[in-house]
């Protein structure tokens, strides 16, 4: 017998009647209610937790997923490389093969990035023909998502990009929401460049808040590229040329005039070899760096793709005979030997044009160019090939018109036995590519050097007569060294002599050389003011020093203990470093020039003319130097000589023959 309680002892067969019915009816309906209210809450819950994670917004989309459609790989290829810059961004995605979209995936509210290429007469690739199919029935599916499309094709075919084209126009009238702009990119045209700056504006544009953490795709390529490898670097027995170089650390960078408008440093280096041998006068020759908007330019308009930047350059361009390392990679030849930064000349301008496909932009190049490539025009690389659309230039072409660039060339200003750190002394000119580089250097940073040898010398035997300098703004820094070697001369004979000073235990118990004769130097300067006058406070302490005491010494000499000391001269000599110092300013009052100075003391710069002394010119100005030469010949020559035109221009020829005139002046 059953259990009393059941449902069949409480309604026998029998009696079944209508108020079972209706507690059944009751009881399903109570239990949809509790479903229904247990869903609302839920979705309530859903709805809160939405607003507590993503804040006010309501376009949160649940996934983004990246598609490729592609028959030979390439949209393949571009889709991973997509997915690696937002690995780096640390977006959540997916990659997937075309084959695995379906309509679920397709209805879902999710962001869709395609990459499609064209194939035959405007077809899709196979493994994405499917998704074409079900959009094609788009009445019967509206999409809720948000879509991308990055197309490649061939513009040589008339079906170019028709599958891409396509693909966004029916995601569109399905009802997807474009994302980003439809994108064409044409496979014989700066492909890799359109899809570099097609992905860092997408990115850009839907990830600005983690733009700091963002990883640009031209700084991984900089950071795989070291600056080892660019140069063909020298033995440590020899010294660096032309044709080899060596890295210098930058020990220190002194604003020299705090005051002024203009930026000027003096800059001094710790050479890695002490044997090099190299005067005050001599050149120090810098390889700057191109900026990385400029290579990123470049990169981006020739459409230069990552496996041709690891290419060695010597695989496009003969590097014999040059700085560069045949090892040297495309990118590094970009960054450091490439002249991007200047303003093509006008015969590599004639090259350009050949690459210009268009009519009416080439006439309008070639107009330009005819014109003389205005001065007014500084456009550089990057500029002017941006300019014109119908410029197809492949890359080998693009490396064998570009000039590599030539070194920037500053006059050393330190005697190595006095002073061991090589010292240069660098104005920030505007626009200036190594300057501003150079200044803009912290300590500790390495730079890319060779020594040029110059005629631009003082020898010790140039001590003993009168010497006439006459400088105009960094023209000032080769006699610094020229002083210092005059302090030099004055304690010894010679270098050798001097060397006794490297060895303490020697000193002690010698007594000092002799003063020697030396001949009266005079300083002529020139500059805008007396905040742009370089060294004032040096020169001032210069003239300052009745001897060569411990005051002088301080202040050319490191003084490490006695390891640099040198032995003080005996007696008192009235023969001092700098005898006179005359300051023109040409924008400060009483507005002079290094003319109206050599006028004052015509008289006194005539005895050095005619007792053999040497003339030495130096400035930041070639017009400078045609003008100081007039001055001397009309104002000196003539006036104190007796001299007739011709004549005093001969002994000026004579003179530079000889060497008792010496130039080294360049243009600003």
């Amino acid at each position: 017998m059953k259990p009393w309680g059941s449902r069949v002892d409480r309604f026998p067969p029998g009696e079944r009647n209508e108020n079972t019915l209706v507690w059944g009816h009751f009881r399903n309906v109570l239990v949809l209610c509790v479903l229904g209210v247990l869903a609302k809450l839920t979705a309530f819950y859903r709805f809160v937790l939405g607003k507590i994670l993503y804040g006010a917004r309501s376009d949160v989309y649940a996934e983004l997923i990246v598609v490729f459609g592609s028959q030979t790989g390439t949209s393949e290829e571009f889709a991973y490389k997509f997915s690696e810059n937002l690995k780096k961004l640390k977006v959540p995605h997916r990659v997937l093969d075309a084959l695995q979209v379906d309509e679920k995936l397709l209805r879902r509210k999710i962001t869709m990035v395609f990459f499609i290429s064209t194939q035959g007469i405007g077809e899709p690739p196979d493994n994405i023909k499917h998704v074409f199919s079900m959009l094609h029935r788009s009445r019967f599916m509206r999409l809720p998502g948000r879509h991308a499309v990055f197309g490649i094709g061939d513009s040589s075919y008339t079906s170019y990009n028709e599958a891409a084209v396509n693909l966004s126009a029916l995601l569109h009238s399905a009802g997807s929401t474009a994302w980003y702009p439809l994108e064409l990119a044409d496979t014989s045209y700066k492909l890799d460049g359109t899809f570099q700056k097609w992905m860092r504006a997408l990115l850009r544009s839907h990830f600005s808040v983690d733009e700091d953490n963002a990883v640009d795709p031209a700084d991984q390529t900089r950071q795989k590229h070291s600056q080892s490898g660019a140069f063909s670097v020298c033995e440590e027995s020899n010294t660096p040329d032309k044709q080899s170089i060596v890295y210098v650390r930058m020990v220190s960078s002194e604003l020299l005039t705090p005051s002024s408008s203009r930026t000027n440093r003096f800059i001094k280096f710790e050479s890695l070899n002490k044997k090099w041998d190299y005067e005050p006068g001599d050149h120090v020759g810098c390889f700057p760096p191109n900026a990385d908007d400029l290579i990123d330019g470049i990169i981006e308009l020739l459409g230069i793709s990552d496996l041709e930047l690891e290419q060695p350059v010597s695989t496009y361009v003969p590097v014999d005979g040059t700085v560069v390392s045949p090892g040297c990679s495309v990118y590094l030849f970009l960054k450091w030997h490439a002249d991007i930064h200047a303003h093509p000349k006008k015969k590599i301008a004639e090259q350009i044009s050949q690459y210009i496909v268009d009519e009416n932009e080439r006439s309008t190049f070639q107009a330009r160019m005819d014109e003389g490539m205005s001065s007014k025009d500084r456009s550089n690389w990057v500029q002017l090939l941006s300019r014109y659309s119908s410029l197809v230039l492949s890359l080998a072409d693009f490396l064998r018109i570009i000039p590599q660039k030539l070194p920037r060339f500053y006059s050393i200003c330190n005697f190595s036995p006095v002073e061991p750190l090589l010292s240069i002394t660098v104005a920030a000119v505007e626009g200036g590519l190594c300057s501003q580089w150079l200044c803009s250097l912290e300590e500790g940073a390495e730079v890319p050097v060779f020594l040029r040898k110059s005629d631009f010398r003082i020898s010790f035997q140039d001590l003993e007569k009168d010497v006439l300098f006459i400088g105009m703004g960094t023209g000032i820094a080769p006699f610094l060294g020229f002083l210092q070697k005059k302090h030099f001369w004055r304690n010894g004979r010679s270098r050798a002599e001097a060397k006794i000073s490297k060895n303490p235990k020697k000193l002690d118990g010698k007594r000092g050389p002799k003063a020697k004769p030396c001949g009266a130097f005079t300083l002529i300067f020139g500059c805008r003011s007396s905040a742009d006058w370089l060294f004032a406070q040096t020169i001032r302490n210069v003239q300052e020093c009745t001897s060569f005491d411990d005051q002088y010494k301080s202040l050319y000499q490191h003084n490490q203990g006695r390891q640099n000391s040198v032995l003080p001269l005996e007696g008192h000599t009235d023969s001092f470093v700098l005898n006179a110092v005359h300051v023109a300013f040409s924008r400060e009052s009483p507005f002079r020039h290094v003319q109206d100075c050599i006028d004052d003391i015509s008289e006194s710069i005539w005895k050095v003319i005619a007792g053999k002394g040497t003339v030495f010119i130096c400035g930041d100005g070639l017009q400078m130097g045609y003008d100081v030469e007039q001055c001397l010949r009309e104002k000196v020559v003539q006036r104190h000589g007796g001299h007739s035109c011709d004549e005093a221009a001969a002994l000026i020829e004579e003179m530079k023959q000889s060497k008792c005139l010496r130039r080294d002046v360049w243009d600003a």
